[in-house]
C-alpha cells in the first residue's frame, strides 16, 4: 500500500466534536500590502482522529521534542568547547604585549 505524503506549514487549528479531534494543516503564504509584508495561513487539509489517538501522537510529538532539545544542547557545548580551544590557542599565539 502507497503512503500518500502531504505537506504542511503549520497545524493552523484544533477542535474536538463527539469524541474526534480534528486538526486543520495548512500552508502560509507571504505577501505585500503596500509596503507591509504580511502572512496568510489556507487551511489545505484536515486530519481527523479519535481522543486517544491524539494523546498517543501527542506523547510522540513531546518525545521528538525532547530528542531536539538535546541536540542542540549538544550542538551548544560543542560550539562553546570549540570557542574555548580557539580562543586558548590564539592566546597561545599573541605575541607578548600585544
Amino acid at each position: 500500500m502507497a503512503t500518500d505524503t502531504q505537506y504542511a506549514d503549520r497545524i493552523i487549528n484544533l477542535s474536538i466534536h463527539n469524541g474526534l479531534v480534528r486538526i486543520d494543516l495548512g500552508t502560509v503564504d507571504t505577501y505585500l500590502d503596500g509596503e507591509e509584508r504580511k502572512q496568510r495561513a489556507e487551511v489545505t487539509q484536515r486530519v481527523v482522529m479519535p481522543v486517544d489517538g491524539f494523546v498517543r501522537s501527542f506523547a510522540m510529538q513531546q518525545r521528538m521534542l525532547d530528542q531536539l532539545n538535546e541536540r542542540a544542547k549538544s550542538a551548544q557545548g560543542a560550539a562553546d568547547a570549540e570557542g574555548a580551544q580557539t580562543g586558548a590557542s590564539s592566546d597561545e599565539k599573541a605575541p607578548a604585549g600585544a
